[in-house]
């Protein structure tokens, strides 16, 4: 229950015990929250301050209203903040979610003159490195990373380290865990429709609209050392950026 003599506002500790009973599994997906007026019985709480509570779960994605029917609880949505670089674990972490990640693919090569007409010089040889994001058991996403060598070679070692401990990670956490410093990246977002293959991984259908996250990584001498991108279900997550006026 509530604490109505707390420092911590009344809305937030309800929106907080229903975010709680969600992850619990007492509120399913897609079922019916009780209503303003029950919840405002059961928490012994004004009617302004559960629409309170529930506007702040609805704005976090978590539920969303219809007229005339009440408040229904969403498919969980993984919400990450553009303005500060955040890896998958810590992502899910923060939003108290379970996961995992598996290696799909890995492979060294040698760059051809295009790519390094592109990339530059240096690129003589990557490391392509696709990993799949589940949370809840499901894939919520696909990072597909081209890597300088000889940073590949180290993050596919560890990236194997952690997939068998059953861990959920990007290569932003496979920088850390290596000790290597990240300058800046920069990054965009566009929606396409998914492939055939990207659509299988996820266990969407083709054609079905997906998020990407084009990503440029650049080492702390601003040197770019991964050109990544990662595909997202709509459905499973979503970006927020705070935008100055």
């Amino acid at each position: 229950m509530i604490e109505h003599n707390s420092s911590k506002p009344l809305y937030l500790q309800i929106k907080e015990n229903i975010e709680e009973k969600v992850r619990m599994g007492k509120y399913s997906v897609g079922s019916k929250l009780p209503s303003e007026n029950e919840l405002c019985k059961h928490f012994s709480v004004s009617r302004i301050t559960i629409r309170q509570a529930l506007d702040l779960l609805e704005n976090e994605g978590m539920t969303h209203s219809i007229h005339g029917k009440g408040t229904f609880v969403k498919a969980n949505i993984i919400d990450s903040n553009l303005n500060k670089i955040n890896s998958f674990g810590a992502t899910l972490a923060r939003m108290g979610y379970s996961g995992y990640t598996k290696i799909t693919h890995y492979e060294e090569r040698d760059t051809d003159d295009f790519e390094q007409m592109l990339h530059g010089k240096d690129w003589s040889r990557v490391s392509n490195l696709c990993l799949t994001g589940f949370s809840m058991d499901e894939p919520v996403v696909i990072y597909r990373s081209l890597i300088k060598s000889p940073y590949g070679a180290d993050m596919y070692k560890l990236a194997k380290e952690l997939e068998t401990s059953g861990i959920a990670f990007s290569t932003y956490d496979l920088y850390a865990r290596l000790g290597l410093e990240i300058g800046k990246v920069d990054q965009k977002v566009e929606a396409i429709n998914a492939d055939e293959k990207t659509a299988e991984l996820l266990h969407k259908n083709p054609g079905d609209a997906i998020l990407v996250l084009d990503s440029i990584v650049f080492d702390k001498n601003m040197k770019p050392v991964e050109y990544k991108k990662g595909y997202y279900c709509t459905d499973k997550y979503s970006f927020t950026l705070n935008r100055e006026l």
